[in-house]
């Protein structure tokens, strides 16, 4: 049985699109996705500050490792995760105050440069990933092109 009809949007007074409680979830979804990667991004710039960050920077990294290998018992799996909203907003709470606890400690340039690398570092994987789907589409046969494009 579904839910519905799986629309993201729904008429609102006088044609005004109205979002629907699907898309505000996934909306959530994928700002705690970010809010993921920016502890990392923070926790790993911090990291490289070295032996200067002191015990405080040490106990939040030690947080922050612990944050990013989710518990079971928030998320175990694509399909399986936490029913509990108490649970989910407490992990999100934490998630955040562990971010602007780090964040304090570590330099904007810093965070900045880290994020840049990482960025150029994915375009690189993705150039070469598009070189190689293209070489490799480049020696198959046309018919056998054919066959896979449907």
């Amino acid at each position: 049985m579904y839910n519905c009809d799986g629309m993201l949007f729904y008429p609102g007074p006088g044609g005004t699109p109205c979002p629907s409680i699907r898309l505000e979830n996934i909306r959530d979804g994928i700002e705690d996705w970010e809010s993921f990667y920016m502890l990392r991004d923070y926790a790993d710039t911090l990291r490289t500050g070295g032996p200067a960050a002191g015990s405080k920077a040490a106990g939040l990294l030690q947080q922050a490792d612990a944050m990013l290998d989710v518990p079971d018992e928030v998320v175990k799996s694509v399909t399986e995760w936490s029913q509990d909203p108490e649970l989910l907003l407490k992990t999100r709470r934490q998630l955040a105050e562990l971010i602007l606890a780090i964040k304090k400690l570590v330099p904007p340039e810093a965070y900045q440069q880290l994020c840049g690398a990482r960025q150029a570092a994915q375009l690189r994987r993705e150039r070469e990933m598009l070189k190689q789907r293209a070489a490799g589409a480049a020696t198959r046969p046309a018919s056998q092109a054919a066959v896979e494009a449907r």
